[in-house]
């Protein structure tokens, strides 16, 4: 069992009977993952952390933060792929071919986000990757909205990759806020 030691008044390091929780990486992550603004985002924020924090020594907030950033990233990338791969399938249709067109506009500009989020990060200015992150989200709307107004597909034929791509990316914004708010009562 460890012990916590403080230090006396000489400066001697002297160990107390009062014992350290030692927490596994699995409650860190799972503590910080169901503390999201919606908790049903908790299980997609585990499963793309925890793999890191278990080999990652001193896994902290901000690496959990990178690590949603990358799997945001990936995702995005995969969705880009979906919808050039859809656009010549729905060519005859202008209705949804211009909805996808639109998609493809909003989420060929969310990598230049995914590269300001990465650099923030690196710098830990947390509001500048809450901001990239808002602007990912924005740029989903916008996508989610043309098919939303369609006719013929008032859901895209995507939709759950683009899910997963909000759920990453509102995970990732919560993360953000969650350090800014700690900076800000930080004395």
């Amino acid at each position: 069992m460890l012990f916590e030691s403080t230090t006396n008044a000489i400066g001697i390091s002297i160990a107390t009977k009062k014992p350290i929780r030692v927490r596994t990486p699995q409650a860190r992550v799972w503590s910080m993952c169901k503390k999201l603004e919606d908790p049903s985002r908790a299980g997609i924020c585990f499963k793309t952390i925890l793999p890191k924090a278990l080999t990652t020594p001193k896994f902290n907030i901000y690496k959990a933060l990178e690590v949603e950033t990358q799997a945001t990233s990936v995702q995005i990338n995969k969705t880009i792929a979906i919808i050039t791969s859809l656009m010549p399938k729905y060519a005859n249709n202008q209705d949804v071919s211009g909805s996808l067109d639109v998609c493809k506009q909003q989420y060929e500009m969310m990598p230049d986000s995914i590269t300001a989020a990465v650099a923030a990060l690196a710098v830990r200015n947390a509001q500048e990757v809450n901001a990239q992150f808002s602007g990912i989200i924005s740029y989903h709307s916008s996508c989610v909205d043309t098919f939303a107004e369609s006719k013929d597909y008032p859901v895209a034929p995507f939709a759950a990759d683009a899910k997963i791509v909000l759920d990453l990316a509102t995970n990732c914004l919560d993360i953000a806020t969650t350090i800014m708010n700690r900076v800000k009562h930080t004395p």
